[in-house]
């Protein structure tokens, strides 16, 4: 019975590759409730914030993690440990959400047992699990690598903010030079073309930097409409 579950959530996995992140994330709470309905309750609040943050889903973060034994998560975690930390996010939260459940399981029949032995319950204390160790450590690893990728991204984008801002600048001081404007029109287009190319600022300074820059290129354009209406009315 178990085993035609499992084949009939694979068969359906797979027609669903287009779903979005919302709807994996339903999928992978409703897929642990069918298979394990006492573990439910291990998909922590920050595990599912962390699926819902996800934009794109590949066929390969599709595989049923949940049909997947201890052995065999800890296996599959340590393959993406390889993998750009920045193309497995989903995969790893998926791959803990798994092996989270098998281990709450766990823990709940070895405490279940401590106690039918007439052991108090305040007394238990879980027995070492190898497993577990071995996929902590992994999972470890890739937030470290995890946090170095999203410093070096905020590094670049604080770099790029920079770029763009001293790019406006120029833009602006063009625009002070009247008598100049026209002279300049191939050095704005220029700069226009190395703002354009410029990647991503950091989010708060987004619209803040695109709206000042707009602002700089129609000052300029102002300008140089002005000075050349001015000379075609002195002609």
């Amino acid at each position: 019975m178990e085993s035609r579950e499992m084949s009939q959530s694979n068969n359906e996995l797979e027609k669903d590759v287009t779903l979005n992140s919302e709807s994996v994330q339903q999928d992978q709470v409703t897929e642990l409730s069918e298979q394990k309905p006492e573990v439910a309750a291990a998909v922590t609040e920050e595990v599912v914030n962390q699926v819902s943050e996800t934009q794109k889903v590949s066929e390969e973060s599709l595989t049923n993690y949940a049909a997947m034994d201890k052995k065999q998560l800890v296996e599959v975690l340590q393959n993406l440990a390889q993998q750009p930390v920045n193309e497995v996010k989903e995969d790893v939260v998926r791959v803990r959400v798994a092996f989270a459940a098998i281990r709450k399981e766990e823990l709940a029949k070895e405490k279940e047992a401590f106690i039918a032995k007439g052991n108090e319950e305040a007394a238990f204390a879980p027995a070492a699990d190898e497993l577990e160790e071995q996929f902590k450590s992994l999972y470890a690893e890739i937030k470290e690598k995890r946090a170095a990728y999203n410093a070096a991204q905020d590094a670049l984008k604080a770099e790029n903010l920079a770029k763009k801002r001293e790019i406006i600048s120029k833009i602006n001081e063009i625009a002070e030079d009247a008598d100049n404007v026209n002279r300049q029109y191939s050095t704005v287009q220029q700069l226009q073309q190395d703002f354009k190319a410029i990647g991503e600022v950091p989010s708060e300074n987004d619209t803040e930097v695109w709206k000042s820059y707009q602002v700089a290129v129609e000052r300029f354009y102002d300008l140089l409409k002005m000075n050349k209406e001015l000379r075609d009315y002195d002609f």
